[in-house]
């Protein structure tokens, strides 16, 4: 995360899986016009709602804090390969450890970060409206 490059510069990430993406995106920029539109409305609403947007940096997504889903996809995609291929009863206790840390995610810290987003999102009949507005 050196700061002699771009990515060392713009990474302030506060989890693995926010570097990677980032990375991606540098390596590999989104070049579809709407994809883009949509991702500078996402940007602009949380410059406008700083209390948004740090509610979703506190409370949201400190879920992801330690949390590596990525990684933990990888690991149960090894397992599943290794099982079908003769692997050992070990990689099950590894399958049932990943999936018990995605529950716990899901179970516990998904509700909050979908809460910390729905604040950000406007509803369908908002967006209707916004629209509206910006046709006349």
């Amino acid at each position: 995360s050196s700061n002699n490059s771009l990515y060392g510069v713009l990474n302030h990430c506060q989890t693995k899986m926010g570097s990677r993406t980032l990375e991606v995106w540098l390596r590999q920029p989104c070049v579809e016009l709407k994809e883009i539109m949509r991702r500078q409305d996402v940007v602009a609403k949380l410059v406008e709602d700083s209390i948004g947007r740090d509610r979703l940096r506190e409370e949201g997504l400190a879920a992801f804090r330690g949390l590596d889903i990525d990684a933990l996809g990888y690991k149960l995609d090894a397992v599943g390969r290794a099982a079908r291929e003769g692997g050992n009863l070990g990689s099950t206790s590894k399958a049932l450890e990943c999936l018990y840390k995605l529950h716990l995610f899901a179970d516990k810290c998904l509700p909050t970060l979908l809460d910390s987003l729905g604040a950000l999102v406007p509803t369908e009949e908002e967006q209707q409206q916004s629209d509206e507005s910006d046709d006349k």
